[in-house]
């Protein structure tokens, strides 16, 4: 596991809440500097209250006590993770100096020449974004199943940067903003052997630290890091564009060689001696994945950087910018005032002492000596073998998935949890076409064990807000990733939340939807600030055909849950109309999902003694169409929107297959949906109108109350696929959702004959719906009261 204690990480949490609280909640100043200086620090406290949580939940399903806490190697910690601690300390150091911050009640309230401390400030920044981008990767590379409640509040560091390196692409190509961006390619891209050269020679000269863990871990990621930099530039030059790149496989190559390094070794071989931290390394919480994944990110960074080519600037340029611009660069980083570097010495000896985590010499010297001989080694070797050697390793598990992917198999959810964003593993297949791979794995779902899987979400329609509202759910509880839905409006928030629940919400709604013990499995929040959105989901057929029919129990004498557990025990508690929060199991406290106890649907035994679902509410699909634009455009507020599509199935709606003859490839096809008598009752918003965008991934058999409201109505839906797979997919399950709505709809018949039967003759007639079998339609009903009558 990567090394960290859980005494560091809270210790740092307080003192970084604390700091924000005190120097950037009332202080009156107008300089974006300071400004940027205190959301640097709201970010690095949000991180570590993430990665708090993370640690805790190890611990509490582990059971451990609290002495293994204390069982990390000291020193360890702090080479991945950072001693964020002391850059904390010392930005609290600086936050009280009387002679700048002028404090009120407490609280600063007014500054003073901040430009004489506006450089150091700027240092202390800078090693602030190099640990949130530390603690952006472990978010990254651990499974998504960890964090599937509490991702949307993770700051994407990482994200960020590649949408910056795309930036600069774009600028230096000339391509348009708004353009898309062709396929992108999968090609290793390779350092000059020239330039690689450069880099050894000028660390050997300049700063010989780099070849240390910790130090060239740091000095890789400000290098990384140094893209926004670049991007926020106005005018691009091409020595702006090529020292961008410099940069980049300047990061590359110091993640590199590191990993040749004896400290990488003893770290990456750092023992988990107790049962939480091998809970950790199962979670995908290594040092490995960790360099993996920063590995894959700059390749990614230079791919966005270059262009859709992937073309190199010639190699001499490569060099000899390098080598005129890199001494400047570090002469200007490291140039500090007399006063500040005083300021510095004196720091270092006043009360915060910082842990020893200094490596002897003689470990140097041994490093040192690795290095070099793996220099020789890589002047020896071929090219295309050093190439093969060092390629990342990242996304192997990805593409054995595509080749053979199995939902069921045990690394099936750790194969994807660096993938649940698509524009984070862009490289090549997006986030449909693994969807489409995933769905193809689960065809034929089984109708008779309807699940219920919960996913929880804040509940942001509390107030109003000018962000926009965002739900977390998963489709499945064998979905190896959570998706996320946005809402630009909160009507279509509530819309939606009807739609899928059956449970009206308001704007001002003050009902509680979380009860106390689910609270306590989402962190200890706030019952009034979380919100439960449960979807319908069948699981994949399973080999035995016998199947066991659930429990009997009417609907309509189940009690809605979705109250506080305090009235939950109440026997005047009224009666609900059907829906999806009733008849909720509660987890244990090491789960965060609930799965209901039995189906919330009518079984009648047929005389294959198979089940026959008889929902009791209309069927219908439910597909959800996104959009995937940059990362620019998230940076911008344009986040990705995705948005949902309601098709109410009945025994007269028709799906016909043809040939789009819009299309430009002859392998795309389309399916028009479409009712003869009626109006197909949908859901439709903006990004609906490009089929090319509807995630067949969420196609499953949903279910909705009769009565809902329609928004709009469609007299028929087209949509377009790129392949006749994806086509025969969604027809697949479309039949599917149609059989069980042909059965329902007879079963409704036969329901309404019989009750008429009952009103003409109540004495007579007695009506059991759970004993009919499937092949009793209302002609028996009809034949049997007229035999009795």
């Amino acid at each position: 596991m990567i090394p960290v204690v859980i005494e560091d990480v809270v210790e740092g949490l307080a003192t970084a809440q604390n700091i924000y609280k005190i120097a950037f909640r009332n202080a009156s100043n107008e300089n974006p500097s300071y400004k940027e200086f205190g959301e640097d620090i709201r970010k690095l406290a949000v991180n570590l209250d993430l990665l708090f949580n993370v640690l805790q939940r190890a611990e509490y399903q582990a059971g451990t006590s609290d002495k293994s806490r204390y069982n990390s190697a000291p020193g360890l910690e702090a080479q991945l993770v950072g001693n964020f601690k002391g850059t904390l300390k010392e930005c609290e150091y600086l936050l009280n100096d009387q002679r700048y911050f002028q404090r009120s009640g407490g609280l600063i309230q007014t500054l003073s020449l901040y430009a004489q401390i506006d450089p150091e400030v700027q240092l202390l920044r800078e090693r602030i974004k190099c640990h949130n981008l530390k603690l952006s990767i472990i978010f990254n590379i651990l499974d998504p199943q960890v964090l599937e409640d509490r991702f949307f509040h993770i700051v994407d560091s990482t994200a960020l940067i590649l949408g910056h390196a795309e930036q600069i692409g774009r600028r230096a190509h000339e391509e348009e903003e708004g353009k898309p961006l062709p396929r992108p390619g999968t090609a290793y891209v390779s350092i000059p052997r020239e330039l690689e050269d450069g880099f050894i020679r000028t660390t050997r000269q300049t700063d010989p630290d780099l070849f240390t863990l910790r130090q060239g871990l740091d000095a890789a990621i400000s290098y990384f890091n140094r893209t926004t930099k670049t991007a926020s530039q106005e005018v691009l030059s091409d020595v702006a564009y090529h020292v961008a790149i410099i940069d980049i496989m300047m990061a590359a190559w110091l993640i590199r060689t590191i990993r040749g390094s004896k400290e990488y070794q003893v770290v990456a071989s750092y023992p988990s001696v107790d049962v939480s931290q091998r809970l950790l390394d199962s979670w995908g919480m290594t040092t490995e994945r960790f360099f993996d994944f920063c590995e894959q990110a700059l390749q990614d960074a230079l791919r966005r950087i270059l262009g859709r080519h992937l073309i190199l600037p010639p190699t001499p340029d490569l060099l000899s910018i390098f080598e005129r611009q890199r001494p400047t660069g570090q002469q200007t980083q490291q140039s500090l005032s007399l006063d500040q570097a005083k300021n510095l010495q004196q720091r270092t000896r006043d009360p915060v002492e910082l842990a020893d985590t200094s490596i002897s010499n003689w470990e140097v010297e041994q490093m040192q000596r690795g290095v070099k001989e793996m220099s020789a080694h890589l002047t020896a070797c071929s090219r295309s073998k050093v190439l093969e050697d060092f390629r990342p390793r990242l996304y192997a598990d990805l593409a054995t998935l595509q080749t053979d992917g199995d939902p069921l198999k045990p690394g099936f959810g750790k194969d994807f949890s660096v993938g649940r964003k698509g524009e984070r593993n862009n490289v090549g297949a997006s986030l449909v076409s693994c969807s489409s791979k995933l769905t193809a794995c689960r065809d034929n779902y089984d109708l008779g064990q309807v699940q219920l899987n919960p996913s929880y979400a804040l509940r942001t329609w509390t107030a109003p807000s000018l962000e926009p509202q965002t739900i977390n759910f998963r489709t499945d509880q064998n979905s190896p990733f959570s998706r996320t839905l946005v809402f630009h409006q909160n009507k279509d928030m509530f819309d939606f939340q009807q739609k899928m629940t059956g449970y009206r919400v308001v704007h001002d709604e003050p009902r509680v939807l979380a009860t106390s013990q689910e609270s306590k499995l989402l962190g200890g929040s706030n019952r009034q600030d979380l919100g439960r959105l449960q979807l319908w989901s069948a699981p994949p057929p399973s080999k035995d055909d016998s199947k066991v029919p659930p429990s009997e129990t009417s609907l309509s004498s189940r009690k809605r849950m979705s109250q506080a557990s305090s009235s939950s025990n109440s026997s005047s508690k009224k009666k609900s109309t059907p829906s999806i929060f009733s008849r909720t199991s509660r987890s244990s406290s090491a789960s965060r999902s609930t799965i209901v106890t039995h189906p919330p649907s009518y079984v009648t035994t047929s005389s294959s003694q198979n089940p026959v679902l008889f929902p009791p509410i209309a069927p219908c699909v439910v597909l959800f169409a996104h959009k995937a634009p940059t990362i620019s455009a998230r940076v911008e507020g344009r986040d990705i929107s995705r948005s949902f599509l309601v098709i109410e199935i009945g025994s007269d709606v028709t799906v016909e297959e043809e040939l789009s003859e819009e299309a430009l490839e002859p392998s795309s096809h389309r399916c028009v949906i479409e009712r003869k008598s009626t109006y197909l009752q949908a859901r439709r918003s903006p990004e609906t109108t490009d089929p090319g965008l509807w995630d067949l991934a969420a196609v499953g058999i949903q279910q909705r109350e009769r009565e809902t409201d329609v928004v709009k109505k469609l007299k028929h839906v087209v949509l377009q696929f790129n392949t006749h797979d994806n086509l025969r997919q969604f027809i697949t399950k479309f039949n599917q959702v149609k059989g069980v709505a042909t059965t329902w709809h007879m079963e409704l018949q036969s329901d309404s004959r019989s009750r008429l039967l009952s009103i003409l003759s109540p004495s007579l007639v007695i009506y059991e719906p759970k004993l009919e079998s499937q092949v009793s339609t209302g002609k028996d009903s009809l034949r049997k009261g007229a035999q009795i009558a």
